[in-house]
């Protein structure tokens, strides 16, 4: 268990140095295109940094394990809509441009609402094709309100460095990129260690799938999330929790199942309950008020121990 704990502590420490050159690429690129923070933090952060959760979902469903592959989508989509929100609120306390976030905040509701029916109605492969569709949609509706997003962003100044910002885009695009291959591949480093400590220690398989792995898989999000909100792009943040969540609650989520359609013996109506709830309230915060305030980031974390409570029940 030790050459574990040593990977898991290596695996960390290469997180956080690529994910501040992921970050840094990402916001010098999307200041060029003119896209906001945060979108960018929908489409771009968001996407890249959900790719672990993707692809456990698959490897998992692959294996007869939908209901490990799920249960970490829900966890996942609970990790982003609490701890990488709160992170954002304790240290930031991000301006939320209302006009936008209506939008982009709305589709990950929906999508987490539309995985709670799918599951208390034990939905097949149909059901399945329904959510991937929904992910197809969200994504033209997000992109729809570019306009809107671009006028946000030319109001935004400063957030990128400057030996970052004289760089030639291609270089951009190839630093962003390797920086996010390390991410991912730190954040897998640590999954794989993770999970032997957890079957080291005996500890069971609602809390694997929905806390060790979901945590796991969320760390390039939580990692985005602290190299942001030193950077500026508190906006990044929320638009990455976004972006992620709807794309594991649909695309993750709906490929797993068109895979292997989940048992009706696995029970996840309660967890999956308490994450839609906690997407819900977090757009509630994020449309009532023109930050994100600290005392709601505290609640926020109060629900990522409300929703653990479930998974280990």
């Amino acid at each position: 268990m030790i050459p574990a704990l040593v990977l898991i502590l290596l695996s960390i420490a290469v997180l956080a140095i690529a994910s501040d050159q992921f970050v840094t690429a990402a916001q010098a690129i999307s200041r060029r295109l003119g896209l906001s923070d945060l979108l960018s933090g929908v489409v771009v952060v968001g996407f890249a940094s959900s790719l672990p959760e993707l692809a456990t979902a698959v490897l998992a469903s692959a294996r007869n394990r939908t209901d490990i592959a799920i249960s970490s989508s829900i966890g996942s989509t609970a990790v982003n809509a609490t701890l990488v929100a709160s992170i954002a609120a304790l240290v930031a306390a991000p301006l939320i441009p209302a006009p936008t976030i209506r939008r982009e905040g709305l589709a990950a509701v929906l999508s987490g609402i539309a995985l709670a029916v799918v599951i208390f109605t034990h939905g097949g492969r149909i059901a399945a094709g329904l959510l991937i569709f929904m992910f197809v949609a969200s994504t033209i509706y997000v992109l729809r309100g570019a306009s809107d997003h671009k006028k946000h962003a030319e109001k935004q100044q400063g957030g990128v460095t400057k030996d970052v910002s004289k760089l030639r885009s291609s270089r951009l695009v190839f630093r962003g990129l390797v920086a996010l291959a390390f991410t991912l591949g730190s954040a897998e480093l640590f999954l794989t260690s993770a999970l032997k400590v957890a079957s080291d220690l005996g500890i069971s398989g609602g809390i694997v799938g929905g806390v060790i792995i979901a945590i796991g898989a969320s760390l390039p999000e939580i990692a985005t999330a602290i190299q942001a909100t030193r950077k500026g792009a508190g906006a990044m943040v929320i638009g990455n929790v976004v972006g992620a969540s709807y794309l594991n609650c649909t695309l993750a989520t709906g490929i797993a199942m068109m895979i292997t359609p989940l048992s009706r013996s696995v029970r996840l109506e309660v967890p999956v309950t308490v994450m839609a709830g906690c997407l819900l309230l977090l757009w509630v915060f994020m449309t009532t008020s023109s930050r994100l305030k600290r005392s709601e980031g505290v609640l926020l974390l109060l629900l990522y121990g409300v929703f653990i409570a479930t998974v280990g029940g």
